[in-house]
């Protein structure tokens, strides 16, 4: 069987995030959505949403990238949350058969206030 490899990444937040005032983690979540949707504009991220548990809790990110797994790792160094410590970030390679995994048309809000498409 041939498969195709992907690269995902799995965005949370850290056991022990840095105490921050509110306001610093707004500005920093509303920068890591922007970062977030300049990847897709670029073309790395070929998909993307949250995680949410059946409790309705947030579990973080899942990406998919188009990028080898150390590109990707560096595209998230440019994550303001990711540098200020708020978020973390683990890349694996995700192998899957071929032809099984399509995406299309991803768009991703570039702000809070913004809640994407409908």
């Amino acid at each position: 069987m041939e498969l195709e490899h992907h690269t995902v990444a799995l965005v949370r937040r850290p056991a022990q995030p840095p105490e921050l005032p509110a306001a610093a983690v707004d500005r920093l979540w509303a920068a890591h959505l922007a970062h977030q949707a300049g990847l897709v504009e670029q073309g790395h991220v070929i998909a993307a949403g949250p995680l949410v548990r059946p409790d309705r809790t947030n579990e973080g990110e899942l990406c998919v990238f188009v990028t080898a797994p150390e590109v990707a790792v560096r595209l998230y160094d440019n994550d303001p949350a990711v540098s200020a410590g708020l978020l973390s970030v683990e890349v694996a390679t995700w192998a899957v058969p071929a032809g099984n995994v399509r995406f299309e048309g991803v768009s991703l809000p570039p702000s809070l206030l913004d809640p994407g498409p409908a």
